[in-house]
């Protein structure tokens, strides 16, 4: 799932900024009294990590998902995302 940003950018911004989704942090609960679940992409699955409980949940599932933190990485010009660690990390 990506996301073009170039509609949101400032005229004359001409680096591509095309993100893809890599996670999403859902909140259950009220605002007092809740609970937190995260649903990560792992190569072309997506996991759900519920506390313990780590479940595989389809496209569908993810869409259905109310959000409440969604995770985003930018992606090469290539298409791809490059290195997997933070940018400017040190790689040997």
């Amino acid at each position: 799932m990506v996301l073009d940003m170039k509609p949101y950018m400032a005229r004359g911004y001409t680096s591509t900024q095309i993100m893809e989704l890599i996670g999403i942090i859902t909140h259950q609960g009220t605002k007092e009294h809740g609970h937190y679940v995260t649903i990560t992409r792992k190569g072309n699955k997506w996991i759900s990590y519920n506390d313990a409980i780590v479940t595989q949940v389809t496209e569908a599932e993810l869409l259905q998902t109310q959000a409440y933190i969604i995770i985003y990485r930018r992606m090469d010009h290539d298409g791809g995302t490059g290195t997997n660690g933070p940018r400017n990390a040190i790689t040997s």
